[in-house]
């Protein structure tokens, strides 16, 4: 309901802009928005269980009943293992505001990046969730810790889109969380260690758990729907994972942006002056007025307290791979880690295009 909610209120600021204007581009950006006149709320699309079948198998619903209401909190983290979760338990942090920061590849550098990843069958989402593993080993642990016997445990989650899964496929333009989740484990010492090997392992994991992930979704159905219901389900998940939160990372890769949908004339932008000249949707300045410049995207979204520790965000627009690293302030005790996590996802696909290898050393780490 929140993405609704949030439509509705961004077509309405929108609408108010435009019809404040001297000259409204409705029919500049008609190609890109659907701009509703009557309704001041979006239509709202069908829910996920009316477009694909999203019954979990009886063996999935014994499955993950019993590990959720018969197995206690202790042994679930045994179970689990100890992976990093942040330097605080999430309940030992009241403040509750996200810090973004912000990177990106260069046009020059992704293109190149692109040609390296279709060499070895490959993908840029896979390529983006291995070099942030590689990162998270040498950037988000002490030095302390790093020294010490115990085994560097990363516990991962990418969202899978269902829209192509429905029938009829689901359309980018409808407004719905047609989403699931999809699980990978990596460990320092017992796990693969070459780079383009993990992609391929992460990749093809990904796209079999897919018929699990998609009956993860119908489990919602066997949630009691009141909210202390919730509550207690939340603080159940908060008690049996390490730090209260269920995953080390994230990557959410909305893929490239459909720019063949946007009116060319949105996007030339020769120069900065250019942009600010022409950037004045009315009449009334100093600059030709008469359109609006996308110049850059970043695609990012708020952490959630027991989901995933650090979140990244990826989104292709036009030529430049742009990634937005959002995390809870507080979950760690210093943002330099995070700040060297995110450069180190850029160094590492730097010394990919450099090297066409690249493996996980520990004294490098």
């Amino acid at each position: 309901m929140s993405s609704i909610a949030i439509h509705a209120a961004f077509f309405e600021a929108l609408n108010k802009t435009l019809h404040s204007c001297s000259t409204t581009p409705q029919d500049l950006l008609n190609p890109l928005f659907k701009i509703p006149s009557d309704s001041p709320m979006p239509l709202v699309c069908p829910p996920l269980e009316q477009r694909l079948d999203i019954r979990p198998k009886f063996s999935q619903v014994l499955d993950e009943a019993g590990a959720h209401y018969l197995v206690p909190d202790f042994l679930k983290k045994v179970i689990l293992g100890k992976y990093w979760a942040g330097d605080k338990h999430a309940r030992d942090i009241p403040d509750f505001r996200s810090r973004i920061m912000t990177f990106s590849l260069m046009p020059e550098e992704f293109e190149e990046l692109v040609v390296l990843t279709k060499k070895h069958g490959s993908t840029i989402n896979s390529v983006v969730h291995i070099a942030m593993i590689f990162s998270a080993y040498r950037n988000l642990w002490s030095d302390e810790s790093k020294n010490d016997d115990k085994e560097r445990f990363l516990r991962t989650e990418s969202p899978i889109s269902l829209r192509p899964y429905a029938t009829p496929q689901i359309p980018w333009s409808d407004v719905g969380n047609y989403v699931t989740e999809f699980t990978f484990e990596h460990k320092l010492k017992s796990s693969e260690r070459n780079f383009w090997k993990l992609c391929h392992i992460y990749r093809s994991k990904l796209l079999s758990s897919v018929p699990h992930a998609i009956g993860h979704v119908g489990m919602l159905d066997y949630l009691e729907s009141d909210n202390d219901a919730w509550e207690t389900y939340l603080k159940d998940k908060m008690n049996s994972q390490n730090n209260g939160r269920s995953y080390s990372l994230g990557l959410s890769n909305i893929g490239r942006f459909p720019i063949n949908q946007v009116p060319s004339s949105l996007l030339k932008c020769d120069s900065q002056e250019d942009i600010l000249k022409t950037s004045d949707i009315t009449n009334n300045g100093n600059g030709g007025g008469g359109g609006l410049k996308i110049v850059d995207m970043i695609f990012t979204q708020a952490p959630f307290t027991v989901g995933t520790t650090i979140r990244v965000n990826c989104l292709c627009f036009g030529k430049k791979l742009g990634l937005s690293v959002v995390y809870q302030k507080g979950v760690v005790t210093d943002d330099k880690k995070i700040e060297k996590f995110g450069e180190g996802i850029l160094k590492c696909l730097r010394i990919l295009l450099a090297k066409g290898e690249i493996e996980i050393d520990e004294k490098d780490l």
